[in-house]
């Protein structure tokens, strides 16, 4: 697997604990990776839990925006969360992250509540 890129708060030891936990999750979950010229232009993680399709850790190359990725992205997880009985989609996204937020607002996606992570320091 090739990383190419994650949210800016997570730590080096959280990516690790993200690729180690692959095998304890209890509901269908898939990575996607979008090539484009094969290169790895787009990936993010996505979930399928009941009703709800949950999309995670959306990442464009910089090269590579601008050109529609991110909304196809979104589009083959919702697809294939509803072969799993998924009938609304959720996105976890950075407060900060502009160009995210945007992106979910224009496909119709409403913020719902927002939360921290406290960490010992």
């Amino acid at each position: 697997m090739e990383v190419i890129g994650t949210a800016e708060y997570q730590s080096a030891t959280r990516r690790a604990e993200k690729l180690e936990a692959v095998p304890l999750f209890a509901i269908p979950v898939a990575w996607l990776v979008l090539r484009e010229d094969g290169v790895a232009a787009a990936a993010m993680a996505t979930t399928s839990d009941g009703a709800f399709c949950g999309v995670f850790d959306l990442a464009v190359r910089p090269e590579f925006r601008r050109r529609g990725l991110a909304q196809r992205m979104i589009g083959a997880a919702a697809h294939w969360a509803a072969a799993h009985g998924a009938t609304q989609l959720f996105a976890q996204v950075a407060a900060t992250n502009t160009a995210s937020r945007a992106l979910q607002s224009g496909l119709g996606m409403l913020e719902q509540y927002r939360y921290r992570y406290f960490l010992r320091g």
